[in-house]
């Protein structure tokens, strides 16, 4: 019977905990009201435009329901939007 042995550089286990601080960095930055109402607001901006534009109804719930959570400061917000490049 042979038994190889091969090198295999050793994992650091500062690896995970780095990992899981930025998952908790994230975590804790999405528990601030700021940054969780700029993020709804800019996830569901192109998506009240495109309600508005076929079915207004819709989009005067949705934006009813986001004030209710967002609050008064939902009119003076601009959205933080990725820029979609062609193809995508």
């Amino acid at each position: 019977m042979t038994t190889l042995f091969c090198k295999i550089p050793a994992l650091s286990m500062d690896a995970p905990s780095t990992w899981m601080s930025a998952v908790l960095l994230k975590v804790n930055l999405i528990k601030d009201p700021l940054v969780y109402k700029q993020e709804l607001f800019s996830k569901t901006f192109r998506f009240r435009k495109w309600l508005l534009a076929h079915y207004p109804e819709l989009e005067s719930y949705l934006h009813a329901r986001l004030e209710s959570i967002i609050g008064p400061e939902m009119d003076s917000m601009t959205p933080k939007l990725k820029v979609l490049e062609e193809g995508d």
